[in-house]
């Protein structure tokens, strides 16, 4: 179980970030403040990626630690995702 639920996250942050990194559409914190620019939204592409990979070869491989695994990968969409949270408020 845990190791669907981290492929969902993990997917989802590869995802969002290849689209990120394709496109513009970002905003003033996340550009100017977090510095959030096609290279960072790639790595955390790659990031999410290699994060699937592993969390889908541990529902096979009984070794691999899935809870370790989802730790990481909801940290690393957490991280992500945080950064585009402080371009939607309304708060100066």
């Amino acid at each position: 179980m845990e190791s669907a639920a981290g492929m969902v996250i993990a997917l989802l942050t590869a995802v969002t970030a290849w689209y990120r990194s394709r496109t513009h559409a970002g905003n003033y914190y996340a550009d100017q403040v977090y510095g959030m620019d096609r290279r960072i939204h790639t790595r955390y592409a790659l990031t999410g990626a290699i994060l699937f990979v592993l969390l889908g070869a541990s529902l096979f491989y009984q070794k691999i630690p899935s809870v370790l695994l989802l730790g990481i990968a909801v940290i690393v969409a957490v991280f992500y995702f945080s950064s585009f949270a402080r371009g939607f408020s309304d708060e100066e």
